[in-house]
C-alpha cells in the first residue's frame, strides 16, 4: 500500500512541484540581485558617462579663460593706444593669427575700442587663420557682450552665454556653437580703452558629448542655467531660444520637478517622477572668470554654468529591472533545462570577468611606469613592482605607509599636499616634477601624474602615476654647468685681450694708427665681455624670470661710442656715418638720460647700426637720429630694404635672409631687451625708402 503509494502520478507530481516551486525560489533570489546589480551597474555608468563627458567640456572651455588670459597679457595691446599704434597693430596681426592657427578653437579674435567698433579682428576658418581687412570691421556696440562687456573693470573677464554665432544680424550658417569672452584692454597709462574679444568654438565639446552619448543608456542632454537645450533635447528643442518663431520648450516645463532638484545642486544622481537623472554642473565660476564691482553695469554676471544632464526613463528602468524577473519565468516554466542555462551564462560571466580583473593585474604588474594607489592621507595602499624599484623599497615596505617619508621634509610634504588639494578634489588631473627620497638616501627626480579615483570623494583615493626623470634632470644641470663655465673660462682669455694693448702701448714707439687700432682691439674685446655677461640676462629674459631695476642711461653717449667703434672698424668701408641729436650733430656737451642699462643699450645699438651698415650700398649714408620726445626715441635709417620673405617676422628668433653665417637672432635680441626694458621697437621699410628702425624708450 505504502509502495503504491509512493510512485504514484499524483505523488509525482507533488515531487516536481515542489521542486518547481523551490527552484522558483531560488531563481526568484537570483533574479532580484541581478536585477540590484543591474541598477547599481546602471548607476555606476551613467556616472561615469556623465562625468567623462563634463570633464571633457570643462577641459574645452577653460581653454577660452586661460587663452583670452595670454592675449590679453601681450605689451602691444598697450602701445595699441600710444605713438607706436602701426606697430602694435602689425605685431598684433601676427601674434593673433598664429595663436588662432595653434589654438584652432578660436573662431574669431577681436580688439575693440570703448565704442564697441572692430579696431582688429582675425578670423579662423578651414583656410586657417585671416586678418579682416579694415573696411570689414564692424561695430558691435548693439551686441549683448560687448555691452555688458564695456563696463567691466581691468583684469576683469567677461563670459557670454553659449549660443549660436550671429555675423551682420543674421544667425551663421551652418550653425557655429559659440562661447565668447571679453576682458578690458588698458593703455601703458592704465587707463581702458578698449575691449579683447575672442570667439571660441563650441562644437568640439558638442562633438565629444555626442561621442560619449553613443555608450550611455539614457539620453545625455546639455542644458544652459535657465534649462534651455543645447544638445540631446527633443526634435527642435535645441538651441530653439535662438529662434523667436520656434516653439520655445524647456527642460523645466517636461521635468519640473526634476530641474528644481537639478538646478539646486551641483551634481548626484536620483529618481524622479519620468525615470532616473544623472547630472553634474560645468561652470565657469568666480574662481576663474572675475566679474565687475557692485554697481557697474556688468554687475550681475558672476559666471557662467551648465547642465549635463543624462535621464534613463521610467520605461527604460521598468525594463532594466524586470529583465532578470523574465529570466525567472522562463527558468520556472523550462525547470531544469533553463537552470542550465543560467548556470553556464553565469559561468562565461564569471570567466570574462576573471580574464578582464587578470588583463588589468597584468597591465598593473608590469607597466614601465610606477603606479601607486593611495588612500587615508596618502597611505600607499597598493604599489606595482616599477615603483618599487624605482623608490628602491620592497613592496611590503612601502603597503601601509604614509608618502611623507619620500620627501625630502616635512614641510615640503604638506606643501605640495596644499597645492594640488583643491585640483585633487575637484577631480582635475595633476601633473608635477617632485625630488623623492631614494632608500638608500639619494635623491631622485620625478616626474609624477595623479587623478582621483572617484571625482568629489577624496576617501576613495588618489591613483598616482611616477616616472624617475633624474637622468633628464642631470643632463639639464650639465647643461647649465656648461654654460656657467664657458662664460667664465671665456672671461680669463677676454680680460688678457682687453689689458694687452694697454701693454704694448706702454711699450711706446707707435705711430697715431697704430695706437687706434690697439684702441680698437680692446674696445672690441670690453663688448665681447659686456655680451658673455649679457648672456646670462637674456636666458632669464626668454625664460619670463628676469625682474627690471629702473636705471638712467645717456643714450648720446652710448651712441658716439657704437660710431666711434664702427667708424674705425672695416664695416664702414666706403659708406658713412651720422650721430644727429635734436636735429643736428651731436656736440661734446650733448647729453640724454633714459629709461635702459647702459650695457643693454650697447648690445642693441650694436646690433642696429651693424645690421644698417651691412644692408646699406657703398656710397650711402647711415643716419642715426637721437630725438629728445616725450617718449625718448632713437631712429637709425639706412637706404637697403629688409627682403620681402622677412619683413613679417623681423624682430622674430631665427628670421634672417640672404645673409652668410646669419642666424636671425640680433633683430631678436633687440626686441627681448627693449621690452626688457619697458620700451618697444619697430621697423618701417621699402624699396623706395630705405629702411628705418625706431626704438622708443618708456618715459617716466
Amino acid at each position: 500500500m505504502f509502495a503504491k503509494k509512493m510512485f504514484s502520478p499524483e505523488w509525482m507530481q507533488n515531487v516536481y512541484f515542489l521542486v518547481a516551486v523551490m527552484l522558483g525560489i531560488i531563481m526568484f533570489s537570483f533574479a532580484r540581485r541581478d536585477s540590484n546589480a543591474d541598477m547599481e551597474q546602471l548607476l555606476s555608468n551613467e556616472r561615469s558617462i556623465v562625468g567623462s563627458a563634463a570633464i571633457s567640456v570643462e577641459l574645452e572651455m577653460d581653454k577660452i579663460v586661460s587663452g583670452l588670459q595670454f592675449l590679453g597679457g601681450h605689451s602691444s595691446l598697450q602701445s595699441l593706444w600710444g605713438d607706436a599704434r602701426p606697430h602694435s597693430l602689425a605685431v598684433l596681426k601676427q601674434e593673433l593669427s598664429h595663436f588662432a592657427n595653434i589654438s584652432k578653437r578660436f573662431d574669431q579674435i577681436r580688439v575693440m575700442d570703448k565704442s564697441g567698433v572692430e579696431i582688429l579682428r582675425v578670423n579662423y576658418g578651414d583656410r586657417g587663420a585671416q586678418v579682416v581687412p579694415e573696411v570689414m570691421l564692424q561695430d558691435k556696440s548693439d551686441r549683448y557682450y560687448v555691452r555688458e562687456s564695456l563696463g567691466l573693470k581691468r583684469g576683469q573677464i567677461y563670459i557670454s552665454p553659449f549660443d549660436l554665432n550671429i555675423e551682420r544680424g543674421k544667425l551663421e550658417i551652418p550653425f557655429k556653437p559659440m562661447l565668447r569672452a571679453a576682458s578690458p584692454v588698458a593703455d601703458v597709462n592704465g587707463d581702458i580703452q578698449g575691449l579683447l574679444v575672442v570667439n571660441f568654438l563650441g562644437r568640439h565639446a558638442i562633438e565629444n558629448l555626442a561621442i560619449v552619448s553613443s555608450g550611455a543608456t539614457g539620453s545625455l542632454m546639455f542644458l544652459n542655467s535657465q534649462g534651455q537645450w543645447l544638445f540631446g533635447g527633443p526634435r527642435g528643442a535645441d538651441w530653439a531660444f535662438m529662434f523667436p518663431d520656434r516653439e520655445q520648450t524647456i527642460f523645466q516645463d517636461k521635468y519640473p520637478r526634476a530641474w528644481k532638484h537639478i538646478s539646486e545642486n551641483e551634481s548626484g544622481q536620483f529618481k524622479g517622477e519620468k525615470g532616473l537623472y544623472t547630472f553634474r554642473t560645468i561652470a565657469l565660476t568666480a574662481k576663474e572668470v572675475l566679474v565687475a564691482e557692485e554697481g557697474s553695469q556688468a554687475e550681475n554676471i558672476s559666471g557662467r554654468s551648465w547642465k549635463l544632464v543624462s535621464m534613463v526613463s521610467a520605461y527604460d528602468l521598468q525594463m532594466i529591472s524586470n529583465r532578470p524577473y523574465a529570466v525567472f519565468f522562463a527558468i520556472y516554466v523550462l525547470l531544469l533545462i533553463v537552470l542550465g542555462l543560467i548556470t553556464e551564462a553565469k559561468r562565461r560571466k564569471d570567466k570574462e570577468l576573471k580574464v578582464a580583473l587578470s588583463e588589468l593585474e597584468a597591465l598593473f604588474e608590469n607597466s614601465s611606469i610606477g603606479i601607486a594607489y593611495l588612500k587615508n592621507d596618502r597611505v600607499f595602499n597598493r604599489v606595482n613592482p616599477r615603483l618599487c624599484e624605482i623608490l628602491g623599497y620592497s613592496r611590503d615596505e612601502l603597503i601601509g605607509r604614509t608618502t611623507k617619508f619620500l620627501y625630502d621634509s616635512p614641510e615640503m610634504f604638506v606643501d605640495i599636499w596644499e597645492a594640488i588639494e583643491d585640483q585633487i578634489k575637484s577631480g582635475r588631473i595633476v601633473q608635477r616634477e617632485i625630488q623623492c627620497r631614494h632608500k638608500d638616501g639619494h635623491l631622485i627626480w620625478c616626474n609624477i601624474t595623479g587623478n582621483i579615483v572617484a571625482p568629489s570623494e577624496v576617501e576613495s583615493g588618489v591613483i598616482w602615476f611616477l616616472k624617475d626623470i633624474s637622468e633628464r634632470k642631470e643632463l639639464e644641470r650639465l647643461r647649465s654647468d656648461v654654460d656657467r663655465i664657458m662664460r667664465h673660462d671665456l672671461k680669463a682669455p677676454l680680460t688678457g685681450i682687453i689689458n694687452f694693448p694697454a701693454i704694448i702701448a706702454a711699450e711706446g714707439n707707435l705711430n697715431p694708427e697704430q695706437l687706434e687700432h690697439l684702441d680698437l682691439i680692446e674696445e672690441s674685446g670690453m663688448r665681447m665681455l659686456s655680451q658673455v655677461n649679457l648672456s646670462l640676462h637674456m636666458y632669464k629674459i626668454e625664460a619670463g624670470t628676469y625682474e627690471y631695476e629702473p636705471e638712467k642711461a645717456d643714450i648720446v653717449e652710448v651712441l658716439r661710442k657704437q660710431s666711434r667703434y664702427f667708424k674705425r672698424s672695416g664695416l664702414i668701408y666706403k659708406r658713412d656715418l651720422i650721430l644727429l641729436f635734436n636735429g643736428r650733430e651731436v656736440s661734446k656737451g650733448d647729453s640724454l638720460a633714459v629709461n635702459g642699462r647702459m650695457d643693454f643699450c650697447h648690445i642693441i645699438f650694436s646690433n642696429i647700426i651693424k645690421n644698417a651698415l651691412e644692408a646699406t650700398p657703398k656710397g650711402e649714408t647711415v643716419t642715426i637720429s637721437i630725438h629728445n620726445d616725450s617718449p625718448p626715441r632713437v631712429v637709425v635709417h639706412n637706404m637697403g630694404a629688409v627682403p620681402a620673405e622677412i619683413r613679417d617676422d623681423f624682430f622674430v628668433k631665427y628670421s634672417t635672409s640672404g645673409k652668410d653665417g646669419g642666424f636671425g637672432l640680433g633683430t631678436y635680441s633687440v626686441r627681448m631687451l627693449m621690452e626688457a626694458q619697458l620700451g618697444s621697437v619697430y621697423m618701417t621699410t621699402s624699396e623706395e625708402s630705405g629702411t628705418t628702425i625706431t626704438a622708443v624708450f618708456s618715459e617716466d
